[in-house]
C-alpha cells in the first residue's frame, strides 16, 4: 500500500516535542492528512503541486519529488524517504525545515485545533454511527 518505513524504533523517535513525534510517524507510515484527505473529502488524491506528475501525492514522492531535489540538496538532505528517516537520519530541523519550504508541512500534521474540517468531522462521526 503505502511507502511505510521499517526500523522502528529510530533515533528520530524519541523527539522533546509531542508534535514531532506525530509528525515522524505519520511520515513514517505514510499517512497524513495531506495524503489521505480524498478518502473523506475529496473526489480524488492530490498531485504534488512542485512537478505535476499525475499520479497521487504520497510521503515518498514528497521526499523524492525531482522538482524539489535542489531544495534537499541545499539542506543536505537525502534524495530518498528510507534514507531520511533511516536508523542513521538527517538533523530533524532539516527535515522541518524542507517539509516547511516546500509547503508540506502545515498540510501533514495541521495545528492541532485544526485537525479535521468540519465536513471531514462530520463525515468520520457519520461513518463511525453507521457501524
Amino acid at each position: 500500500m503505502g511507502s511505510h518505513i521499517d526500523n522502528f524504533p529510530c533515533p528520530l523517535a524519541n523527539q522533546d516535542s509531542r508534535r514531532h513525534e506525530i509528525l515522524l510517524t505519520r511520515l513514517r507510515i505514510d499517512h497524513s492528512q495531506l495524503t489521505h484527505a480524498h478518502i473523506f473529502s475529496q473526489p480524488s488524491p492530490l498531485s504534488c503541486h512542485h512537478c505535476r506528475l499525475d499520479h497521487p501525492l504520497t510521503i515518498k514522492h514528497i521526499f523524492e519529488c525531482p522538482s524539489l531535489t535542489p531544495l534537499r540538496s541545499r539542506l543536505h538532505l537525502p534524495h530518498t524517504l528510507n534514507a531520511n528517516l533511516s536508523p542513521k537520519p538527517p538533523p530533524l530541523q532539516n527535515i522541518i525545515t524542507y517539509l516547511r519550504s516546500a509547503d508540506f508541512l502545515s498540510r501533514i500534521q495541521p495545528p492541532l485545533r485544526q485537525a479535521y474540517s468540519p465536513r471531514v468531522a462530520n463525515s468520520l462521526l457519520n461513518q463511525i454511527k453507521k457501524k
